[in-house]
């Protein structure tokens, strides 16, 4: 099964959300998992605060680079799951004809949507961190238990 997350700019919240799947999924070797941006740069790293608050958590970014979304990506997915809703209408909007596949992580596992840290204090990356790793949680479980 294939898994996306997608942000902004991928180098805080999506490549957080991936390393915390990737760190689930370890040995199952059921899923593929990857994150993109709706507006990425490429080959960017990941947010210094974002490496630290992940690796707090158990999750190692530090070697992540950005990538833009593309149409080979979506096509590619099982499953596309956006930290915002303004992010899944970007994406239902450019793929409509994945529509089906697009979901925010709000909606899939009910909690709310995930607030961009960019900018903030450790802190703040720290909250959106737990966050990002509960809902992951809860997104594994559940398609786990689909398989």
């Amino acid at each position: 099964m294939n898994v996306i997350f997608v942000c902004t700019g991928n180098t805080c919240r999506s490549p957080m959300a991936e390393g915390f799947f990737k760190a689930l999924c370890a040995d199952s070797g059921t899923f593929e998992v990857c994150s993109r941006g709706i507006h990425a740069a490429e080959g960017m790293s990941a947010s210094e605060y974002s490496v630290i608050a992940a690796s707090e958590l158990g999750s190692d970014i530090k070697g992540h680079l950005s990538h833009q979304i593309t149409l080979a990506d979506v096509s590619w997915a099982d499953f596309i799951f956006a930290m915002t809703s303004s992010h899944a209408s970007v994406l239902k909007s450019a793929f409509p004809e994945f529509a089906n596949k697009i979901f925010t992580i709000g909606e899939f596992v009910g909690c709310a949507d995930v607030a961009d840290p960019y900018g903030g204090e450790v802190g703040i990356y720290r909250e959106c961190a737990a966050q990002i790793k509960a809902a992951v949680q809860k997104i594994y479980d559940k398609l786990s238990d689909d398989i």
